[in-house]
């Protein structure tokens, strides 16, 4: 009795350790699995960005390279006419200013111009003052670009206001450090800051 006791002792000890055994090879096995699928993941959407970032900024270079120094002059002196006329929140100054904006630049700057070209056409179109000015947001992103990523005669400041269009914040460009704030104009002319001087390559 004393050996048959034993026996099966041993037997179900042996049992125990074997599927402890086995259930550890078994977890291992599944991590091992799940830190492959996570590298795998991790280095084919890191490459995915850097390529989709790298297209962006060639995307930005290039498409205004074709537009020389004078040009780009131009386009901001017209661009600073639309800002004043929405600084005296005048919108039929701006829809003129807009219109004289399309009326002075040769076609062939207005085609290397794309957006900003159509941008200036919707301002030219309405005669409400905030939906210039709504536009003028999004002009201003698009000159912005341009400012950067050409050379030019004239001193840029980018300029910023956080309260504008419900707190979300938008900036501008002058080529005065003083700040008069175009998507306010009397109610909060001075709210802003200059957040950026982009230099002339003179």
């Amino acid at each position: 009795m004393k050996n048959r006791k034993t026996t099966t002792q041993i037997a179900i000890a042996l049992t125990f350790i074997f599927g402890v055994f086995t259930a550890c090879n078994s977890s291992n096995s599944s991590e091992e699995h799940t830190d492959s699928h996570d590298h795998s993941n991790m280095e084919s959407h890191d490459h995915s960005n850097m390529e989709m970032k790298a297209t962006s900024t060639i995307d930005v270079n290039n498409q205004y390279t074709s537009i020389s120094k004078e040009s780009v002059d131009q386009v901001i002196s017209a661009y600073i006419d639309i800002k004043d006329a929405l600084i005296d929140t005048n919108a039929e100054t701006a829809k003129s200013k807009a219109e004289n904006f399309l009326n002075g630049i040769d076609e062939e700057v207005k085609r290397a111009l794309g957006t900003i070209t159509s941008s200036v056409s919707k301002i030219a179109n309405s005669s409400e003052v905030e939906n210039q000015r709504s536009d003028f947001e999004i002009l201003s992103k698009e000159m912005y670009e341009l400012v950067k990523s050409t050379e030019s005669n004239t001193t840029v400041y980018k300029q910023y206001c956080p309260m504008a269009f419900n707190n979300k914040g938008a900036y501008w460009l002058s080529v005065d450090k003083q700040v008069l704030n175009p998507y306010f104009g009397d109610k909060m002319l001075k709210c802003g800051r200059v957040e950026e001087t982009i230099s002339s390559n003179e």
